[in-house]
């Protein structure tokens, strides 16, 4: 059976998920580290990597905080999920 493209959806989720793991890298920050900055744990952080339209608005307030993601970016990475 052919493989079907990919909603909007799930290629603006798959850019924001980009944008975490792009920053995480850049900043150094661990998944332990960003969870605790976050105050989730890591299966709930892993939890909102892969649906994140979970993330609730102080969760991605502190990750932004923590990965020193620029606000116009984090924005821009957000805006489609809305």
């Amino acid at each position: 059976m052919p493989k079907l493209p990919k909603s909007s959806r799930e290629r603006a989720e798959d850019i924001f998920r980009g944008t975490l793991k792009k920053y995480q890298q850049v900043s150094g920050v661990g998944e332990e580290q960003l969870s605790s900055a976050i105050g989730i744990g890591k299966s709930t952080l892993s939890l909102r990597k892969k649906t994140p339209g979970g993330f609730r608005l102080d969760e991605l307030r502190a990750t932004r905080r923590e990965l020193g993601i620029p606000m116009d970016e984090f924005i821009e990475t957000l805006k489609p999920l809305l």
